[in-house]
């Protein structure tokens, strides 16, 4: 049977030659055409066979391609067997059949009518009906044919879908996933028609016109025709429409419907309503059962569905036409609550964004609220809040005032049968208890949330039956707002959200009836929030003021902000108001400065909160709320209307101060691990001790005690050494380290003074003498006072830690916005921070700000005041701080590569101060500053030119100095020749990475000179080597071109240096 149906397919389909047999003949002519192709004739002399072939070829495809061919009783005849063979009991038959029938119908498409009666019978239950017959049917409804001529036409559905849908399926997984696919395509891909056919009066203008242009007579009689053809189609559709929404809800309202069929037969019925055809009272009446359902997927449908029907039951609102003169002068009216539409004004509507005196009427004035009946019935309110921000639109129609609006209570006695019978059903005791237990049960637990359907549902049922129904909710959910437990406050959030969300057409005595009961429940509710249920009062504050002036919940406002940091719940507690408080005043956006500035001042009381989730609600609520509108990038002035960022900034920065001058994390010592030497002050307090321990006659063990007990005074190798070290010989070994010392005191001094980190933290002008017992207890304060004093600047330091953490949570949050010239303080705080081992939240914390701060877009002008801030800053920071700064320069200069191009004096000083810690006596500085340096150059924003090349050869010719004493190695001491000799390797070999792929002319000689450093002491021979590996891998692929910029005596001196010798030669 499969053989026929391949015959069919031949002869009917292909004429004589398959699509595969035309597919490979066309591979074939294709590789005879390139392999016969003369590129010196091209294609005016092709072989003679290859021609023919391409003839027979195109022939081919002609005969195979052609569609929509008429039918014939031959055609039928082939359609009814092969039917037959799509429902055969043989799968590869029915596959084999149905692929043949996919391709038939597509090309004589009007013999699909005649094969749906067949496939129907199929549908229908009988006894005779197998299985194989009722999965090839459903095989052939789901081809794409199919689909496409029932979703054409609703008569078309109507003779297909309720056979389909009451069909006695099998309890198959096959035959339900085979009924669900065909029920998807239609609803997704599914072309509804419109139940109306009218033609505009544009159309029939423009067809009179052609009409006559081209000598028609009797153009009227033929409009007439058209219209009364229009009428008859208008009117098929709708009845057809009408006996589809008949036989679906039929269906569903079985008592005995399966529930297979109640689910499909409910989702097709909700994906036919219309928005300008209402739904039958019997299908309102179908979806309204549907939510009581004890089915929770057709539960879910209902309730989805009734939020629709329930906005085609809208009773319609008045609405006020404004001109944008109207607009801008306070959105005063002429037209008196008329709702004809005002005449097009051509007054400009570019206004600059931002707060403006044109829109300062619609903003939120503690003094001028709709607190009273009569404010409330003549307020005009702005809900949409984008409206009035950056412009206003030419025409603009908005609610009516409360007062000036028809009265929807009147509506309320005068329903349609639909409205009745929602009403009635919600107006029930057992209907709503029923209703209320199904949605606050619990379905997934740990993972069910506010659920915005539901909460639609409500605000649909608060907008159209305005209070009707909220005695009848109220004990419910006073009930399930203060219950413990997590689905029963979800239910009561989503209620609470739908009834003040609809509100806003209520009258004053409604709303107020409404705040007796509901402000004291909330007040509870957000003083007990819970870890599981804050995430859901979270969603339900911002669905209830989303899309709502907030001069309309002025009241809710108030409640938030009533609800301050009052230590009910903890921190968690404290946290959470915060977060709703974010969620509220984000949802007015920039309509509210004064509830702005209100929250602000209580960000500003707890700052320094000793709770690290309190402060990342705070940097959140900055982020968002406060701090969101003062936009670098707006035009209007800001001043004194929003919270400003530069006030901030003066507020905190002075209390963050003292983490500038107390850098105890940062201390002298380095890294064990790495090559760095210990800061010259550190040195310089080692040197001076031993130096004064020399200067006081014979090694005195007594004293050497004493300075060991100390710590911290003495090098730790020489503390070390001192300590494992028998007694016997620990004489003459002082004795050996006092000359050692004794000599080299002042170059330590001299070293010393040379630290900017000495500068903030020692005092290396004075010689550290040992005390006498005696004078130890005149000038050490007495304990009791010490630890008072301790203690009070350790607490100071922990407020401004913990200020300072928070502000950097702030910056994290700022990452996309534009930060100017008022941010400069912070960025040698964040850099005096970097690698707080101690504190691994502020590391991570300043991590996150300082890539904020680093990557965020610079506007012109403002890269001075972060260089003032630096160069103010480098000499008072610890080495972690130095190399922090230089990592802020790079980044920040090379994210805004255009902007810092412009500024040719702010390179200079910036290439200035890299030159500077270029030289510092810290390794990882350095190295730092070299990576900088060679970034700069390499976007050519500082150009290598005689005066750097000269400057960075000179101090790589500084003389090696003398070999180190013992004394010296024990402290750990670099001499400052080495430190500059390093800083200029450093800086020549950043000039040489920053052209991997190219060899400037003055390469060559830079790579002479670092050949003579190649014997020099660490660190300075690694720098060497390692540079001069970077640049043999870079130029690796291109260097039979490089090379030619070298002499035969350089490349010679090149190749020693760059290959390895063979230890076979």
């Amino acid at each position: 049977m499969a053989f026929v149906t391949g015959c069919y397919l031949i002869v009917l389909m292909d004429e004589g030659c398959s699509r595969e047999k035309i597919e490979s003949r066309q591979a074939y002519n294709d590789t005879r055409t390139t392999v016969f192709f003369d590129r010196v004739t091209g294609k005016k002399n092709r072989p003679r066979s290859v021609l023919i072939d391409r003839v027979e070829l195109q022939h081919l495809k002609r005969m195979n391609t052609r569609y929509y061919m008429p039918v014939t009783a031959s055609h039928l005849a082939v359609l009814d067997r092969i039917i037959k063979l799509s429902l055969s009991q043989y799968t590869v038959v029915r596959i084999t059949a149905q692929d043949f029938l996919s391709s038939f119908v597509y090309r004589f498409f009007g013999c699909l009518r005649y094969s749906l009666p067949t496939v129907m019978e199929c549908l229908k239950e009988s006894d005779a009906l197998t299985h194989e017959q009722l999965k090839g049917a459903l095989y052939i409804l789901h081809t794409e044919a199919y689909l496409r001529f029932m979703s054409n036409r609703y008569g078309n559905m109507l003779s297909i879908l309720p056979s389909l849908l009451q069909a006695d399926h099998s309890d198959k997984p096959s035959i339900v996933h085979l009924v669900r696919a065909i029920i998807r395509e239609l609803l997704v891909q599914g072309n509804y028609p419109s139940l109306e056919e009218n033609m505009t009066d544009d159309c029939l203008a423009a067809g009179r016109s052609l009409a006559e242009s081209c000598g028609l007579e009797n153009i009227d009689s033929l409009i007439e025709r058209g219209k009364e053809h229009e009428l008859k189609v208008s009117k098929e559709h709708t009845e057809a429409y009408d006996g589809l929404i008949s036989s679906l809800v039929q269906i569903l309202s079985d008592e005995k419907v399966r529930l297979s069929h109640l689910q499909f037969c409910g989702g097709v019925l909700s994906a036919l309503i219309r928005h300008d055809y209402p739904l039958p009272p019997a299908a309102v009446k179908v979806y309204l059962n549907g939510l009581v359902n004890d089915v929770l997927l057709y539960r879910k449908l209902s309730w989805c569905t009734m939020t629709t029907i329930l906005r085609q039951l809208r009773h319609p609102t008045d609405k006020i036409v404004f001109k944008v003169s109207q607009l801008a002068a306070g959105g005063k009216s002429d037209t008196g609550g008329d709702d004809s539409a005002a005449e097009p004004s051509n007054t400009a509507t570019d206004f600059p964004a931002g707060l403006r005196k044109d829109n300062a009427w619609i903003l939120y004035d503690p003094d001028n609220l709709p607190d009273t009946e009569d404010k409330w019935q003549n307020f005009q309110f702005v809900h949409k809040p984008h409206l009035g921000y950056a412009g206003w639109p030419r025409e603009l129609a908005l609610y009516a005032p409360p007062g000036k609006q028809h009265s929807l209570a009147d509506h309320l006695s005068d329903l349609s049968e639909s409205e009745a019978m929602v009403r009635d059903a919600f107006l029930s005791e057992e209907f709503v208890s029923k209703l209320v237990g199904f949605f606050s049960q619990e379905v997934h637990k740990g993972r069910d949330v506010f659920d915005g359907s539901r909460f639609s549902l409500f605000k649909a049922l608060f907008r159209n039956y305005l209070d009707s129904f909220v005695e009848i909710f109220r004990p419910h959910v006073e009930r399930l707002a203060l219950d413990t437990l997590d689905h029963n406050q979800r239910c009561a959030a989503e209620l609470i959200a739908g009834m003040v969300s609809s509100c806003r057409h209520w009258s004053y005595d409604k709303i107020e009836a409404m705040k007796e009961w509901l402000i004291p429940l909330l007040r509870q509710v957000f003083q007990k929030v819970s870890m599981e249920t804050a995430r859901d009062w979270y969603s339900c504050v911002t669905s209830a003021v989303g899309d709502r002036d907030p001069r309309s919940l002025y009241w809710l406002y108030d409640l938030l902000l009533s609800c301050q940091m009052t230590s009910n719940g903890g921190t968690f507690g404290d946290g959470s108001r915060l977060h709703l408080m974010e969620r509220a005043f984000s949802e007015a956006e920039w309509k509210a400065p004064y509830l702005l500035h209100r929250l602000n001042d209580l960000v500003h009381q707890n700052i320094s909160n000793p709770y690290s989730m309190i402060r990342r609600s705070i940097a959140s609520v900055l982020g968002r709320c406060v701090l969101r509108y003062d936009h670098p990038l707006q035009a209007v002035e800001r001043e004194g209307q929003v919270p400003l960022r530069k006030d901030f900034m003066k507020a905190v920065l002075p209390a963050m101060e003292i983490l500038l001058t107390a850098d105890d994390n940062d201390s002298a010592t380095p890294d064990p691990t790495s090559t760095a030497s210990p800061a010259p002050g550190a040195q310089a307090s080692a040197s001076g001790a031993m130096a004064a321990l020399a200067a006081s006659g014979p090694p005195n063990m007594a004293q050497l005690a004493q300075l060991i007990e100390k710590g911290g005074q003495l090098p730790p190798q020489l503390l070390e050494l001192m300590k494992n070290t028998p007694d016997e010989d620990k004489g003459p070994l002082l004795a050996k380290l006092m000359g050692g010392f004794a000599a080299d005191a002042d170059a330590a001094s001299t070293s010393s003074d040379e630290s900017e980190e000495s500068m903030s933290l020692d005092e290396p002008d004075r010689a550290v003498e040992v005390p006498s017992p005696m004078d130890a207890s005149e000038k050490t304060p007495p304990p009791s006072q010490e630890d008072e004093v301790l203690d009070e600047a350790k607490e100071q330091r922990a407020v401004a830690t913990r200020a300072f953490k928070t502000v950097c949570s702030w910056m994290s949050s700022c990452i996309t916005d534009p930060l100017n010239d008022i941010f400069a303080p912070l960025v040698p705080l964040i850099c005096s921070q970097q690698g707080k081992e101690h504190d691994p939240e502020l590391s991570q914390l300043v991590a996150s700000a300082h890539r904020a701060m680093a990557f965020s877009l610079l506007m012109p002008g403002d890269f001075q005041a972060f260089l003032d801030a630096l160069e103010a800053a480098v000499p008072k920071l610890g080495w972690r701080g130095r190399k922090a700064s230089l990592n802020f320069i790079k980044c920040k200069i090379t994210t805004n590569l255009f902007t810092s191009s412009i500024h040719a004096d702010d390179m200079a000083r910036c290439l200035e101060l890299v030159l500077t810690l270029l030289q510092d006596d810290q390794q990882d500085v350095r190295s730092e500053a070299s990576g900088c340096l060679s970034a700069l150059v390499h976007v050519e924003l500082v150009l290598v030119n005689t005066a750097l090349l000269d400057q960075l050869k000179s101090l790589a010719a500084t003389p090696l100095p003398k070999k180190r004493t013992l004394a010296q190695i024990a402290a750990n001491y670099v001499p400052r020749d080495l430190v500059l000799r390093h800083a200029g390797t450093l800086g020549l070999c950043a000039l040489i990475r920053a052209f991997p792929y190219t060899v400037p002319e003055w390469m060559p000689e830079l790579l002479m000179v670092l050949d003579r450093h190649m014997s020099d002491p660490a660190p300075i021979q690694g720098t060497v080597r390692e540079s001069l590996s970077e640049f043999k891998r870079t130029h690796h692929d291109n260097w039979a071109v490089d090379k030619a910029a070298f002499s035969d005596e350089q490349l010679q001196v090149l190749t020693e240096l760059l290959i390895s010798p063979s230890y076979y030669v």
